[in-house]
């Protein structure tokens, strides 16, 4: 039995498969999928830990979801909605389960990390040629419900999930891209610059202001970082023009994009007239407001895990919507102590990123702070996924080891 779970554990090939796995049952509207291959990660994870006796307490980013998962959870004491508050923390478990995983697992090495971007990126390049082929099929009527401030179809549960889901690919390819030019091979190189530049394109083409906001912010910190720490400053303008160019053209003569940036403009007049009811944007704003008048009143301990959905939507004449910010969600549920202990996951992340030169993670961090600012991110299971693994893969990937 020891030599088969010995064999098993071989190059953690396991592991990597594992999360692979994770994220490729995200793209079925079934969450029993996702809720069997997490169990399995766990699983594995057990096993891994009683062959090896291995646990790296030391990771602080890990620790600090951990906290915060113990802060909704002390929140129930005062929780007036039971039913609320056991759903919530049944489905942010994760936030335990996931940290645990990576504390005890060992670190990818560069070849592990390289063989999940890929698989990643195909899943990815799949869907895309899904939403290309169904975006022609049906091109007027889709541009049409753009202006009115619907979406193009994706095969996602959520399409600002998945507009993140493709700033994450973005970030992979940008790595592996700067790799291959250090290590002077031409045709990996191409390949990756190529597949960045169409995933750059492919995030504007649809339209999601979360996704077209934190793609330009991944751009603009790598090409920061190989300019102020590499001093590549002619190969940054050069991917800086690169950015700019596809931003015009985006805005200028891509139709999901003009009419998207139409019903913006639009959407806000509605709510500078206090007419925000089934504007999307107006609607957004709105939410974040009520949310700010439930702090008001309960900032210092919060209203309790899952219980915020009651206190908006007894507001009268507003629209009834979870706040559009993460932040505000966490300190009106949880109290000041529950928006500390989010804000510690960022600083965590950003100051493990920044000690060990790691723009990956430094990036992924910044575009989660500015999505946690527009969304809220950890009140969906998806949302929660796509905030906790990222995250710490790419705070704990050693890209300096090669097997």
């Amino acid at each position: 039995m020891n030599e088969y779970l010995n064999r098993m554990m071989g190059q953690d090939k396991w592991h990597v498969g594992l999360v692979i796995s994770i994220f490729f049952v995200l793209f079925f509207p079934s969450h029993i999928l996702w809720t069997v291959t997490t169990i399995l990660f766990i699983v594995y994870t057990l096993i891994y830990c009683f062959q090896n006796r291995s646990w790296h307490l030391n990771n602080g980013l890990a620790l600090s979801m951990i906290v915060l998962y113990a802060i909704a959870v002390l929140s129930g004491l005062w929780a007036e909605e039971r039913s609320l508050y056991t759903g919530a923390i049944r489905m942010k478990v994760i936030l335990i389960a996931i940290p645990f995983c990576f504390m005890v697992l060992p670190r990818w090495s560069f070849v592990q990390f390289r063989w999940f971007s890929i698989a990643l990126l195909m899943a990815v390049g799949l869907s895309a040629l899904y939403v290309g082929i169904h975006y022609f099929q049906h091109q007027q009527e889709i541009l049409t419900s753009i202006s009115l401030g619907q979406t193009i179809p994706v095969p996602y549960k959520d399409h600002i999930r998945y507009a993140i889901l493709l700033n994450f690919c973005l970030i992979l390819a940008l790595f592996h891209l700067d790799f291959y030019r250090k290590e002077d091979q031409t045709l990996p190189f191409l390949c990756w610059a190529g597949v960045s530049a169409a995933l750059f394109f492919y995030i504007q083409f649809l339209a999601v202001k979360t996704g077209m906001i934190l793609s330009i912010l991944i751009f603009i910190i790598f090409i920061s970082y190989k300019i102020i720490e590499k001093r590549l400053y002619l190969k940054g303008l050069l991917g800086l023009f690169f950015m700019l160019i596809v931003l015009y053209t985006s805005v200028h003569y891509l139709p999901t994009v003009k009419n998207k940036l139409s019903y913006f403009s639009w959407d806000i007049g509605k709510y500078k007239e206090r007419n925000f009811k089934n504007y999307s944007d107006g609607e957004r704003i709105e939410s974040i407001m009520q949310g700010i008048e439930v702090i008001k009143k309960h900032y210092l301990l919060g209203v309790g895990e899952g219980q915020l959905v009651n206190y908006v939507s007894s507001i009268e004449h507003k629209a009834a919507k979870l706040p559009h910010n993460q932040f505000v969600v966490v300190w009106a549920q949880n109290g000041l102590l529950g928006l500390v202990c989010m804000l510690a996951v960022f600083i965590i992340s950003f100051t493990s990123a920044y000690s060990t030169r790691n723009w990956l993670a430094g990036a992924y961090t910044l575009a989660m702070l500015v999505a946690n600012m527009l969304e809220p991110m950890l009140e969906t299971q998806l949302g929660l996924t796509l905030f906790i693994i990222p995250l710490l893969l790419l705070n704990s990937v050693d890209l300096y080891k090669k097997t």
